[in-house]
């Protein structure tokens, strides 16, 4: 069960800090009041997987890599955050994988068959890989982060080629 939607960020707008669907924080988490961080489902902020959109992601991942660069950025310099978002869930015998974000793509590529349960859906923006949703791929998943990494841009007839592993796709 899921119980609320809305990030709680009443304290900090009171407070002044800049907020759109969340309390917005720069890409080492810092909010608009001096020496206060947002990490997690309360912090909106841009993502280059995003094309630097504002957003607010509602992830497991995100909250503790963001709370890692927080606390580097604490005690340190810090690296910014800017990591590919990923999410998974299990239904019963489906095993879903996301890598990246596809809003905005403009074409997909499937690889394997949908009517096996093993699959994977490949998104592309301008010819280049930004995400890919994996059902029972945990292979496509796993290799497929270096792609959208990469924002790669391979053959939509290599990325359909199931029986090519994603892996070797970067390399040519």
């Amino acid at each position: 069960m899921g119980i609320g939607i809305l990030p709680e960020i009443g304290p900090l707008q009171a407070a002044g800090a800049r907020w759109a669907n969340g309390v917005e924080a720069d890409d080492k988490c810092r909010t608009s009041l001096q020496d206060i961080f947002a990490v997690g489902d309360c912090a909106s902020h841009r993502n280059p997987h995003a094309d630097g959109a504002l957003i607010r992601l509602e992830s497991v991942q995100k909250a503790a890599d963001m709370a890692r660069t927080a606390a580097e950025c604490i005690i340190g310099p810090g690296r910014p955050y800017g990591n590919a978002p990923w999410f998974w869930s299990n239904q019963y015998d489906l095993k879903i994988q996301t890598i990246g974000l596809s809003m905005g793509h403009d074409a997909t590529v499937v690889r394997g068959d949908m009517a096996t349960g093993h699959f994977s859906i490949v998104y592309l923006r301008e010819g280049r890989v930004i995400a890919l949703d994996c059902v029972n791929s945990a292979k496509d998943y796993v290799h497929g982060k270096a792609l959208v990494m990469a924002r790669a841009m391979i053959p939509r007839d290599q990325l359909a080629a199931a029986d090519m592993p994603l892996k070797t796709l970067l390399s040519n």
